[in-house]
């Protein structure tokens, strides 16, 4: 098979006939060796190039890891928004879900959404804000702040009363899934005794 190369020529016929290098290798005088229709020189730095841009930079986080805080962070900013289909996705088939303000625990995805759809329905603006979170092997703690109004009656009158209180959550995940969820705050100042009380009867052991 012959070979093209671009080093100097000796013997060199102007009109353009091979001739032999050093090596035995042909070579076709007076013309630039070309790769692809482009000379080789610019094709290798466009190699060096593509090398460069593809390389992984060690530092740089990798996009699509699922960490226990980031499932955490998510799973908040989504019921804070109400998507709750989207909260109880990332449940595990086998989980429970404790609400220690509230004394209820839930193992049931069904019941554990009509909880979250009823809660909506108390406090329709409620509004999470995610303080921090920390993270240690397989569990996630959040610090957070809920904010929501109260409709209430003052004799004719309905009222709204603005309700702000903090809590932590605690999880424990597997597989890229939740399989125990714990909420702690001050149930006095979250003014939740009403939702609590459609629940009563379905706390767990």
């Amino acid at each position: 098979m012959r070979s093209w190369t671009t080093g100097p020529m000796n013997n060199e016929n102007k009109n353009g006939k091979k001739h032999m290098n050093s090596n035995g290798n042909h070579r076709l005088a007076g013309k630039t060796a070309l790769a692809n229709g482009r000379p080789r020189h610019t094709l290798n730095r466009d190699i060096d190039r593509r090398a460069q841009a593809n390389s992984i930079n060690p530092e740089t986080p990798r996009i699509g890891v699922r960490t226990p805080a980031g499932i955490l962070q998510l799973t908040l900013t989504a019921l804070g928004e109400g998507r709750i289909s989207e909260v109880v996705r990332e449940f595990d088939a086998d989980f429970t879900y404790a609400d220690h303000g509230l004394n209820l625990e839930f193992a049931d995805k069904g019941r554990l959404v009509e909880f979250l759809q009823k809660s909506r329905e108390f406090f329709p603006d409620t509004a999470v804000e995610v303080i921090s979170t920390f993270e240690l092997g397989d569990l996630a703690i959040a610090e957070w702040t809920i904010t929501a109004t109260e409709n209430t009656a003052c004799g004719s009158m309905q009222v709204q009363l603005p309700i702000s209180f903090f809590g932590v959550s605690i999880v424990q995940i597997r597989n890229d899934r939740i399989i125990r969820w714990s909420d702690y705050y001050d149930q006095s100042q979250s003014r939740r005794a009403g939702l609590a009380a459609q629940f009563t009867d379905w706390i767990e052991y």
